[in-house]
């Protein structure tokens, strides 16, 4: 089929693709299902600076254009050898496979690009994509055989001129308006394989990663506790608490590829690190259980009880023990490895790296990072350890507690920010990523701390007198603090509503979300070693006696975790979930074919790319419509009323309820026979005797199609097009006449005839005499006289 005639199918195949039926003698019948083979095709258009690549493959095409400032991206169904099809931007594609080249046209606005393009080798396109909070973000790349690409990453500013220079990542670097979004993608090859699996991919995955320290593991809330002494070993009738076995967690649609060695050592690491009934574990497994069933929320924590952002970073971990780097030979190694609960044979990776490793391997997306890291920075472990001691004031200048403190505040800043680089480079996108503050463990009331006697008979704590206990929340400010300034200054999410939540629930309340010591001790045992110096010598009522001390002092219990933290981390990714699963707009709501009972088809573009259903309204009575998510048309009964309509996507979210996108722009309907004609607006001149485009503005709304008969060829020829574009006529001689009329399946209003006349291209100076106005060819005549009148 040759360019010319494809231009002359465009406008029957638009409408027969709604499912109209031509009724005159020179109409082509309708498209039939075809089956197109596996190939890629690349190359430049009629405008050199816009390169082409097309995929095929048996359900049909993925296109994709791109000049380097703006880009375009069309899906296409395998109904015909020749298909139009209409981008989210208005944008619309009409084109032609062939075994060895793709031919067409693409129209932006009133610009109009042709293109021809040959087989291509099948890494000539490429397409990276994630999501940054509620932004989508994409990016295409074309490479030709002579090592030239255009390449753009849509965003939420300006999009990003990018070029493909390897196929790892590719850097987001000098970008001044899109600061919500500066760091890499992985591009992939984008060939039929992958254009297939993008059509059949459901969507529906929701990946959820839990990095930082104790309180995001879960240390003082082992999945079962224990049954230990008083002083921390197990009696005759104990037993040993257990942790979580590592595992990556989902609904069983997910099928993680671990073998017995990586699931044993997920395991031996989850016991070191102290990982268990953790609030964000909770959450998952809430969410799991009012989000729908299709959608499933997987779940993976590499978080570490004692890490700090370094251990997060690149930095080894020798578990919640601080156990010798695994040197045999210092005195402390045999007990430490004792205590701590099953260490690997080697230290820890870093969890930002070990995260990445998972993800890539398989196959997800980070669609939440929940973080809980920045206490142990500022020095948590050494006020604790300072502000115990039986006469310590840790609130005095220069104590090991301020000393701490000091060094911390210095250093976490920057911390934060080497983290939010490690993160943005391994693209992942800022808002993604959340960060935790904490509630405060000591905290009875609004003006009153747990201190002294308070924690009796727990008699290490009651060495914490009530100074120390305000220098203790002081630092519990501090850590907020550090927190709300790295989610201000990194474009993290925060999660803060589980603060005030401890008001009553104090480590020495009736009711407590937090342990003290004999708390830590009864459920999880010893598991610290003791400290050597002043901690040996705590208690002033056993001044003799070794302390026993246990990671999960000063940590929430399960109940903490369950009450305090999880319905906290439950909102904040019931949002995200929710943002995640807000489809888009229907695009191109409009009226299709009219049909003779009286009723009509309307018609759209879904463009979303997870499945959804389409909810179309009349906004008269508000009586709705639902169509599934594979329909893209619903045919309403008007019986000659006009109505007005308007259309939204809706996915099933939560208990049943809709996330809806919102509505389209209304759209007003009757079913009669049209009784208005169309207005020309435009005629375009190719050479001086022969006219290319006309184009025509018909918004009515009984209106289906536009006829144009040309009444001086030898023929009559009938053209069908939808508001707005343009039609082709090749060969038309100036001086034409034609007949335009709007029709539907009712029948046509009146005609009316106009005569194609020329438009100069050229503008002369020469002013026109008195009374006379330039014509568009150029010719000055009569102020009364017209370029193109009705006859």
């Amino acid at each position: 089929m040759s360019l010319r005639h494809l231009i002359a199918l465009l406008f029957v195949t638009l409408l027969t693709a709604c499912g109209v039926a031509e009724n005159d003698s020179d109409a082509l019948e309708p498209g039939v299902s075809v089956t197109f083979k596996d190939a890629t095709f690349a190359g430049k258009t009629s405008n050199p600076d816009l390169f082409a690549a097309v995929v095929t493959h048996a359900g049909g095409l993925e296109a994709y254009f791109c000049d380097g400032k703006r880009d375009f991206w069309f899906r296409g169904l395998a109904v015909d050898s020749v298909i139009q099809v209409t981008e989210a931007s208005g944008a619309s594609l009409m084109l032609e496979v062939t075994n060895d080249v793709v031919l067409g046209q693409l129209t932006v606005g009133e610009t109009v690009t042709k293109f021809e393009i040959p087989k291509a080798a099948s890494d000539s396109l490429y397409r990276a994509e994630t999501f940054m909070g509620e932004q989508r973000i994409l990016a295409g790349w074309i490479k030709l055989p002579n090592g030239e690409q255009r390449g753009l990453i849509r965003n939420v500013g300006t999009p990003i001129p990018s070029t493909l220079a390897t196929t790892t990542v590719v850097p987001v670097v000098n970008c001044t308006s899109c600061d919500s979004f500066v760091g890499a993608l992985t591009p992939a090859v984008f060939d039929s394989n992958a254009a297939v699996g993008l059509r059949n991919k459901s969507g529906h995955e929701f990946t959820v990663v839990g990095l930082g320290d104790s309180f995001m593991s879960g240390e003082g809330a082992p999945l079962t506790s224990g049954l230990f002494s008083p002083v921390g070993v197990i009696s005759g009738q104990g037993f040993q608490e257990t942790w979580s076995n590592g595992l990556p967690t989902s609904r069983g649609q997910r099928s993680f590829s671990l073998s017995t060695d990586e699931r044993a050592l997920l395991a031996r690491e989850a016991r070191a690190c102290h990982r268990g009934a953790a609030g964000l574990k909770l959450a998952v497994e809430a969410l799991r259980t009012t989000w729908p069933a299709n959608v499933d929320i997987i779940h993976q924590t590499f978080a570490c009880s004692g890490a700090k952002v370094a251990q997060l970073q690149d930095t080894r971990y020798s578990g919640p023990a601080n156990c010798p780097q695994f040197d045999t030979s210092d005195p402390n190694y045999t007990f430490c490895l004792a205590i701590s609960d099953d260490m690997p044979s080697r230290s820890i990776k870093p969890q930002v790296p070990e995260a990445l490793e998972f993800l890539r391997v398989q196959n997800l997306k980070a669609d939440a990072i929940v973080m809980s890291i920045g206490g142990n920075d500022l020095g948590f472990g050494n006020v604790i350890a300072d502000c115990l001691g039986p006469f310590s004031d840790c609130a005095k200048p220069d104590t090991a507690a301020q000393r701490a403190l000091a060094a911390g505040q210095k250093a976490l800043p920057d911390r934060y920010r080497a983290l939010m680089t490690q993160l943005v480079d391994a693209n992942i996108p800022r808002p993604n990523v959340f960060l935790t503050s904490h509630p405060n463990p000591l905290r009875i009331s609004p003006n009153r701390l747990c201190a002294g006697a308070d924690f009796f008979p727990d008699l290490l704590l009651t060495n914490l007198s009530s100074s120390n206990a305000e220098f203790g929340t002081l630092v519990h400010t501090e850590v907020n603090k550090q927190v709300a300034d790295a989610v201000r200054n990194h474009g993290w999410k925060p999660i803060t509503s589980m603060l005030n939540t401890e008001m009553g629930h104090g480590m020495c309340t009736a009711e407590p979300w937090y342990n003290t010591r004999n708390a830590a001790l009864a459920t999880q045992g010893e598991d610290l070693p003791s400290d050597n110096g002043i901690l040996n010598f705590a208690s002033v009522f056993s001044p003799v006696f070794k302390v026993e001390l246990s990671a999960g002092m000063f940590h929430p219990n399960a109940r903490g975790q369950r009450e305090g933290y999880m319905p906290a981390y439950r909102d904040a990714l019931d949002v995200a979930l929710t943002t995640r699963f807000t489809p888009l707009t229907p695009a191109r709501f409009r009226a299709g074919q009219v049909f003779s009972d009286g009723s009509i088809n309307l018609v759209w573009d879904d463009i979303n790319d997870f499945e959804s259903k389409t909810v179309i309204r009349n906004t008269a009575n508000n009586e709705t419509f639902e169509a599934v998510a594979d329909r893209k048309a619903r045919v309403v009964a008007l019986n000659g009323v006009q109505a007005t309509f308007r259309a939204k996507a809706c996915f099933s979210g939560p208990g049943g309820r809709d996330i809806c996108s919102v509505e389209s722009a209304p759209i007003t309907v009757e079913a009669n026979k049209p009784t208005h004609t169309p207005q020309v607006t435009t005629n375009q001149v190719v050479t001086a005797t022969r006219m290319s485009t006309l184009a025509w503005s018909d918004l009515a709304p009984s209106r289906t199609w536009t006829t144009l008969e040309l009444i001086d060829s030898a023929g009559v020829v009938t053209k069908r097009a939808v508001p707005g574009q343009s039609i082709s006529l090749p060969n038309v001689t100036l001086g034409t006449r034609f007949r335009v009329a709007a029709c539907n399946d009712l029948g046509c209003g009146p005609a009316t005839t106009r005569t194609v006349v020329a438009r100069s291209t050229e503008l002369d100076l020469v002013p026109c005499p008195t009374g006379q106005q330039r014509q568009s060819d150029g010719v000055c005549r009569s102020i009364n006289n017209v370029l193109v009148a009705a006859r």
